[in-house]
């Protein structure tokens, strides 16, 4: 990601830019998340599938981009 110009989202940074941006009280939780529709549960399934759908698009875009820009090492 940093070579395309986007730092990683570290849960560190996404905390300093919430405070940037003027929330207060930012706390950082962790939770699971699944990846795909394996979960029995209705609700973790919808999320399963959304997170999937979610990362298939932006592996696409992020492929698309090394086409369309530059990058230096």
């Amino acid at each position: 990601m940093e070579r395309l110009g986007r730092p990683n989202a570290t849960p560190q940074l996404l905390r300093e830019r919430l405070e940037d941006a003027g929330f207060v009280g930012v706390e950082i939780t962790s939770a699971k998340q699944p990846f795909g529709p394996w979960p029995k549960d209705s609700q973790r399934k919808r999320v399963g599938v959304l997170v999937l759908l979610m990362v298939e698009t932006a592996c696409e875009a992020y492929a698309m981009a090394r086409h369309f820009f530059t990058f230096r090492d």
